[in-house]
């Protein structure tokens, strides 16, 4: 699998949870999701190959915290469904808030942060 690949591949599966995803953040509409590559794990002996770090950024609209929330728990209960929460994917023990800026956004929306690990086997 490739960057590009791991990426389509992750967008795929958070597509088919239900969640509106991308890679590319000129084609993010909120509540939906960013799909990002962060690191690659070199090859060890434990993993037996390389793997790829992606931040999955589950991004809503800013309506006032109570919304907000609400919005940002229904999609993470839908990546809690989907796919990327089940194994050979691990999934990071924290997640954590944040504010994205997406392309035409005048402010930071809130998001919150998860990160899945993927196996690369080629780039």
């Amino acid at each position: 699998m490739s960057i590009a690949g791991a990426v389509a591949d992750t967008v795929a599966a958070l597509s088919a949870a239900g969640i509106a995803a991308s890679g590319d953040p000129r084609r993010v509409n909120p509540p939906g999701a960013l799909v990002v590559p962060d690191a690659i794990e070199p090859f060890t002996k434990m993993c037996r190959a390389d793997r790829i770090r992606l931040v999955v950024l589950l991004i809503a609209r800013d309506s006032g915290e109570p919304t907000t929330y609400e919005a940002l728990g229904e999609l993470y209960a839908l990546f809690l469904a989907s796919s990327l929460a089940a194994a050979p994917i691990s999934a990071a023990a924290e997640y954590t808030f944040e504010r994205r800026v997406l392309p035409d956004s005048p402010a930071g929306l809130p998001a919150l942060r998860l990160s899945v690990t993927r196996p690369l086997e080629s780039l």
